[in-house]
């Protein structure tokens, strides 16, 4: 019944709901997903289809930053397994520093970045190039299914900013 019920709080939610729905539809079973706290977490959580036990890491804690790292310490852990960090630009410029380790490391880390970009943090896709990733703008679901079908069949870390 809670399933059933953040289901249809997620279905109201927009396009990152979509979004989230369509990334686990694309990617295979066994990929984890991270994600910050809040309603971005609730968000995904509501979205995300975790198959076994330790597929879906997030937080209890209301703080910023915690997705990326999480994915880099789950792509070390588990190197042969598909990560999708769903995070939000303020979040993403906190933790540049995983993002250019995850660019180093060739780490198999999506990194999902959801909703307007707040006027202080720097554009992700910007961020993302900077560094040598690869980086995509989605504005709607088909955008942001193609990006991340082309960063699957790459493999390696690679950002897709969704913003409506």
């Amino acid at each position: 019944r809670l399933r059933r019920e953040g289901l249809a709080r997620a279905a109201g939610a927009g396009l990152s709901a979509r979004v989230v729905r369509v990334g686990r539809e694309g990617t295979p079973a066994g990929t984890i997903a991270t994600v910050e706290a809040g309603s971005l977490g609730a968000c995904v959580a509501a979205s995300w289809q975790a198959i076994a036990p330790g597929e879906f890491l997030t937080t209890s804690r209301l703080t910023s930053g915690f997705a990326l790292p999480a994915a880099l310490a789950a792509s070390l852990v588990y190197p042969d397994r598909r990560v999708v960090c769903f995070t939000d630009a303020a979040a993403l410029a906190a933790t540049a520093g995983e993002l250019e380790a995850a660019i180093r490391l060739n780490a198999l880390i999506a990194v999902v970045v959801l909703g307007d970009a707040e006027s202080s943090a720097p554009d992700p896709v910007g961020l993302a190039q900077s560094f040598g990733a690869t980086a995509y703008r989605a504005d709607d679901e088909g955008q942001f299914a193609e990006a991340m079908g082309r960063t699957l069949r790459t493999g390696g870390p690679a950002l897709i900013a969704v913003t409506p």
